[in-house]
């Protein structure tokens, strides 16, 4: 009898591992498509006429009435932590005098200290590198485990700052002081169309 009771708590113990890892597994999901985007700040648009540099987009980003769309192609995100990142298709470039800047290739990183897009910087057609671009704020009231609404995950009104390195470099191609850490970028909403089911083939 006592043999049978501890074979039943055993089976029980081993069921509800089970069960835990299986939620724990899905609170990541694939992001597959989807688009953030950023209404930019006066602030941005006013610095950027003042220096006479023009914004433009590379395709297949959309700039459209101070708004700019980039699309999500593919990401993981752990909704218990918000901890992943989301990759961007398309991106902006800078035309000011001979100079152009291409940031593109955008990524939304949450796995470090904290949230931040990083980029790939190419200047007069040669690529600088992958740098830490913009700083993000996330929205009062956030919190996790992120919600799901059928197949989407969406956040509004994160706020996107300029990271000192970026700025230090804008400042260093077109020889100003302008362009400072923290400098508003503008107010970004996310909406990824995600899955939990398993991709592995």
């Amino acid at each position: 009898m006592k043999m049978r009771m501890l074979a039943q708590s055993i089976c029980a113990t081993a069921v509800l591992s089970l069960l835990s890892i299986s939620a724990s597994a899905q609170s990541t999901v694939t992001a597959y498509a989807g688009a953030t985007d950023v209404t930019l700040s006066s602030t941005f648009t006013s610095a950027l006429t003042a220096l006479s540099v023009k914004v433009g987009q590379v395709n297949p980003t959309m700039v459209s009435g101070g708004v700019v769309s980039f699309p999500i192609v593919t990401g993981v995100i752990d909704r218990d932590t918000a901890m992943g990142n989301l990759i961007h298709s398309g991106g902006l470039t800078f035309e000011g005098g001979s100079t152009t800047v291409r940031l593109q290739d955008f990524i939304i990183d949450t796995t470090g200290s904290m949230p931040m897009i990083t980029g790939v910087a190419v200047v007069d057609n040669k690529v600088v590198g992958r740098l830490p671009l913009f700083d993000l704020t996330l929205p009062s009231g956030f919190s996790v485990p992120l919600k799901t609404h059928g197949n989407t995950l969406a956040l509004m009104g994160v706020k996107v700052t300029l990271d000192a390195k970026a700025a230090a470099a804008l400042n260093k191609v077109y020889g100003v002081s302008q362009f400072t850490a923290g400098l508003s970028i503008g107010t970004a909403n996310v909406t990824a169309y995600v899955s939990s089911a398993d991709w592995t083939y």
